[in-house]
């Protein structure tokens, strides 16, 4: 799933981020955590081009977004960073609504 994708990818360069991040027992640090970030954004938007991705992640990063269970939390009132088109089809896809 999307915690096992995140352990084959070393994330950020730098560190920039050094929040640890719990997922199904195994505890990430801060480069790793973009992964499963990014993961997440991409089952949502496939064709997220590479700098609205990093740019959506770190946003999700900031506000402690960044593991399983905080994902599952995610409300419409969080995404006020994204482009709105991008934040629509999140939106309607957290509710269950799937566009064409």
């Amino acid at each position: 799933g999307l915690v096992a994708a995140a352990r084959g990818d070393v994330g950020r360069a730098g560190g920039a981020y050094v929040v640890p991040v719990v997922g199904e027992g195994v505890v990430f640090n801060a480069p790793n955590d973009g992964a499963l970030v990014r993961n997440w954004l991409l089952t949502f938007l496939p064709g997220l081009n590479n700098n609205d991705i990093e740019q959506y992640s770190m946003s999700l990063i900031d506000m402690g977004f960044y593991s399983v269970e905080t994902f599952g939390v995610i409300t419409p009132a969080e995404l006020g960073f994204m482009k709105v088109a991008h934040r629509r089809v999140v939106e309607h896809r957290l509710n269950g609504i799937h566009p064409n």
